[in-house]
């Protein structure tokens, strides 16, 4: 995933939230900072701890609570602001692919 298979996620992540930008579902004005910022929060400190040794890997539980609260966390700062929310069903994003070689 480093080198360019990161830059290359980043990329197509970026281009996933400037479609949900697009669609209203989420108020992002630099797509690439936020691709940055999203990753970072998933990943957090329980994955740098545990490579380096100081604790176990998280178990399935933990990293499902820890990606939940992470994208809660990344929708409090990019959600737009608006009164009611959409309706379930009406915007499906585009999935990330990889990319053809």
């Amino acid at each position: 995933v480093l080198g360019a298979g990161l830059a290359a996620f980043l990329q197509r992540l970026a281009g996933l939230f400037d479609d949900m930008t697009a669609a209203g579902d989420l108020a992002i004005e630099d797509s690439a900072l936020a691709a940055q910022r999203f990753l970072a929060l998933v990943q957090g400190q329980q994955q740098f701890a545990a490579a380096c040794g100081a604790v176990p890997p998280p178990d399935a539980t933990s990293r499902a609570r820890h990606v939940e609260q992470a994208v809660a966390a990344f929708l409090a700062i990019y959600r737009p602001a608006r009164s009611a929310a959409p309706a379930q069903g009406t915007h499906r994003p585009r999935r990330l692919t990889r990319p053809k070689a």
